[in-house]
């Protein structure tokens, strides 16, 4: 039996499905490569898909709370966790130095 090209599978509607589950391009890419390369790629859709995967801005100083930043750090097992995946978080705490707080000596990496 012949396996369904992907390129087949990925049609408009589907990727549209598809994108409307994220609310950033990251997760869309991570989580649906195949309907992200294929169809918005290949096809220019991105256009279109892309309305609802704008991230919303924070306002200016939002980061600057230590609370928030905290809050931020908790879903991070490691510092270089966290500055990869929130790096103007990651910033901030390092320059206000309270990555040694939320991620304790022994476990910052």
């Amino acid at each position: 039996m012949k396996k369904n090209n992907p390129r087949n599978y990925w049609t408009f509607e589907k990727c549209r499905e598809e994108a409307l589950k994220y609310t950033n391009k990251k997760d869309f890419k991570d989580n649906a490569g195949g309907a992200f390369s294929i169809a918005t790629k290949r096809n220019k859709w991105q256009g279109e898909l892309y309305v609802n995967l704008i991230r919303k801005v924070k306002p200016n100083g939002y980061w600057e709370n230590k609370e928030i930043c905290k809050e931020e750090a908790l879903k991070y097992e490691k510092r270089s966790h966290m500055k990869r995946n929130s790096g103007r978080t990651y910033i901030v705490s390092k320059n206000s130095d309270w990555l040694d707080e939320f991620f304790p000596l022994n476990n910052n990496n």
